[in-house]
């Protein structure tokens, strides 16, 4: 199995992949091992360099995760894994925050979900006054994943957030 770590055009790993072929494209570094601590750190052309936390980037703290499925979902205390039988919608609550301040204001941005074989979907994420609301449907077994560097991967660093990531198990019940 090849893995390979995929950067942004600032060099930072946003994306981890795996695949039985081999893979030559210039954003798609090759891995030993799937290893998710390297996700949001800088490639600096040999290695990934961890990033200093900027306190100036506002915080997506999230508050709540529902599911639409009868049997509801099961989320880990600090909401960074959930695990859902599927099918099922979940929706997710969170705000914006800067130095413990929710941020108000309005707005939206893309956020991209990649599971480990590689499928990527993109929600909507909508801002209202500093609360952000965003759902996404799973059909199928699978183990989904969203990072900040996959948050900010498309946006102008002026627009950067900070973000714990979450993981989504969906399972067959």
């Amino acid at each position: 199995m090849n893995y390979y770590l995929q950067i942004d055009g600032n060099g930072i790993g946003y994306s981890l992949l795996q695949s039985p072929v081999a893979i030559d494209q210039p954003d798609m570094i090759r891995r030993s091992v799937y290893d998710v601590s390297e996700l949001g750190q800088r490639w600096n052309g040999f290695d990934f360099e961890e990033q200093k936390p900027d306190s100036d980037f506002p915080w997506i703290v999230l508050g709540e995760i529902v599911s639409d499925a009868s049997s509801g979902c099961l989320t880990s205390p600090d909401l960074s894994e959930v695990t859902v039988s599927f099918p099922a919608r979940l929706s997710f609550a969170a705000e914006l925050k800067l130095k413990d301040e929710v941020l108000q204001m309005d707005g939206s941005f893309r956020v991209p979900i990649r599971s480990r074989d590689g499928r990527e979907r993109v929600v909507i994420a909508t801002v209202n006054q500093g609360v952000i609301a965003f759902s996404i449907s799973f059909e199928d077994s699978r183990i989904w994943e969203l990072t900040e560097a996959m948050i900010n991967a498309d946006l102008p660093p002026e627009r950067h957030m900070r973000f714990k990531g979450i993981k989504v198990f969906a399972v067959e019940a």
